[in-house]
């Protein structure tokens, strides 16, 4: 049995797909509105293929954002809500990461610092332990 640390790259074969939508609109200057519809665009081609786990600020956020996904006609076979308040909407920062020792995949956790630039990442800070037990 292998026990060698591997971090798996990003194009290769995962089982989902981790996205917050996006609710901070001072992050989307003069483009929050049409970031829904790419975001819906987004989710309508990863489905075909994978789940999409969206993180979403509240039960009210989740049925926002469905409605989006319903207007697009995307099937929710493979999208799995997750009610979880966050800061900022970049999972690519602060979401787990994930590894491989031998055949078993692990969630690593790196502290997030809001990139020493924002003083609000407190929840931010919260969410790899949030998905690290789905």
């Amino acid at each position: 049995m292998s026990n060698n640390l591997r971090y798996p790259a990003e194009w290769e074969k995962h089982k989902s797909t981790i996205i917050c939508w996006p609710h901070q609109k001072e992050d989307w200057p003069g483009k929050f509105m049409p970031i829904h519809w790419v975001y819906t665009e987004i989710v309508k081609y990863l489905v075909r293929g994978e789940i999409v786990r969206i993180i979403v600020q509240s039960k009210n956020h989740q049925d926002k954002v469905k409605s989006y996904l319903n207007r697009a006609h995307v099937p929710f076979d493979n999208v799995d809500f997750i009610v979880a308040k966050t800061d900022r909407g970049w999972m690519r920062d602060s979401s787990p990461s994930f590894v491989t020792i031998g055949n078993k995949t692990k969630a690593i956790e790196f502290t997030f610092n809001g990139w020493a630039k924002y003083t609000n990442h407190k929840l931010d800070r919260k969410i790899p332990n949030v998905l690290a037990k789905r």
